[in-house]
């Protein structure tokens, strides 16, 4: 009897009947968030850490695939297409409440490539007023090649999603859990350079100032420019008057506590000539939650010849933006994420805590 029972470890899963479960918890409802999957119109990598509470029933069992569903919310049709994806799932060295920015860091040592394909991404019309969430227009289905044996505990599935030629899905975002609240920006001043904008040149995305997650700042300036961007804990009450230097109308209203270099790229859109963007990861303390940082960028037009300066000396300063950190609650659940470069997967990815697909993980 005892001779059967490594058998019978293997035979249990298969004979259990199989099932469905929709991760996160409490997301079988559409969701308030969306979000981009990999390779629907952009080349991603994406890692999803889910704690174990989001899985309740899944121990021992063999993961065969999993689904994800459209945003409902979005009130338009939308077109479809193909994605070249490779999935991997292993149990997770980190913890879903503090994952790390590099992907291979997040995996345990049972990293199992469960799927390697390409995947059709459906047209879907336009919700009706019940529509099925998890129909055929509505959500798109993956079909693991190699079952993954879960044996409970944080479980980490990481995709690498490529467009296919001809086939984009440029337009496909689907249904996303969040569980955090946004922080809050404030803009001030204005800035000084000569671009002709229309409303700030410095801005923060407010939706992940959480600690633990990564922060996304962008600024306008002059195209193909060398910059700085001035990091504070403190404000210049009404700003340094930089005018004396040459900087007609310039105020410096961050007292820097850190200075980072930045550049500034030719940018697609017709708002701005140039665009610098910055990443900060936010340290995962609870102390942070209330705190503000200053931010303000400054670009050295001197690198472009004397009649395209913005004033005299050459150097230009962006608004400043206070960014508070909002509170970041356990919630179980994350996202790493990076865009696919020209060559190669980038080893490190931007940290959103408390965000995920929706995903519907099947079980045999």
């Amino acid at each position: 009897m005892l001779r059967a029972l490594p058998y019978l470890v293997v035979l249990v899963p298969a004979l259990l009947p199989a099932q469905s479960l929709v991760a996160p918890s409490g997301a079988a409802a559409e969701q308030a968030g969306h979000t981009w999957f990999p390779g629907f119109g952009t080349p991603m990598r994406d890692a999803y850490l889910l704690d174990a509470a989001h899985l309740p029933g899944l121990s021992g069992r063999n993961l065969v695939g999993l689904d994800l569903r459209r945003d409902l919310g979005r009130a338009v049709a939308l077109a479809g297409g193909a994605a070249q994806l490779e999935i991997h799932v292993s149990h997770a060295a980190a913890s879903a409440d503090a994952p790390e920015p590099a992907f291979d860091a997040n995996h345990g040592a049972d990293r199992t490539l469960v799927f390697r394909g390409t995947v059709q991404v459906p047209n879907s019309p336009v919700p009706g007023p019940a529509p099925d969430p998890w129909g055929s227009g509505n959500a798109v289905s993956v079909d693991f090649t190699t079952p993954f044996a879960y044996r409970g505990g944080t479980l980490c599935v990481e995709v690498v999603g490529r467009t296919v030629a001809g086939q984009v899905a440029a337009d496909w975002p689907v249904d996303a859990a969040v569980r955090v609240a946004p922080g809050t920006t404030t803009e001030v001043g204005t800035g000084c350079g000569a671009l002709g904008l229309v409303g700030p040149s410095a801005v923060v995305g407010e939706s992940r100032l959480q600690p633990g997650s990564t922060a996304l700042l962008e600024a306008s300036g002059k195209a193909n420019t060398p910059g700085l961007l001035f990091v504070g804990v403190q404000e210049i009450p009404g700003g340094a008057d930089l005018s004396g230097l040459g900087m007609t109308g310039c105020r410096l209203h961050v007292a820097p506590a850190v200075t980072l270099p930045a550049l500034y790229q030719p940018s697609v859109s017709t708002r701005m000539p140039g665009l610098a963007t910055a990443s900060l990861r936010l340290p995962r303390d609870p102390a942070l939650a209330g705190a503000s940082l200053w931010f303000q960028w400054l670009d050295l037009e001197t690198s472009l010849p004397p009649s395209q300066w913005s004033n005299a000396l050459g150097v230009s300063l962006t608004n400043a933006v206070r960014a508070t950190i909002a509170a970041v609650p356990a919630a179980g659940f994350a996202t790493v994420s990076a865009d696919l470069g020209p060559t190669g997967l980038p080893a490190e990815g931007q940290v959103s805590s408390g965000r995920i697909p929706v995903l519907r993980l099947r079980t045999n």
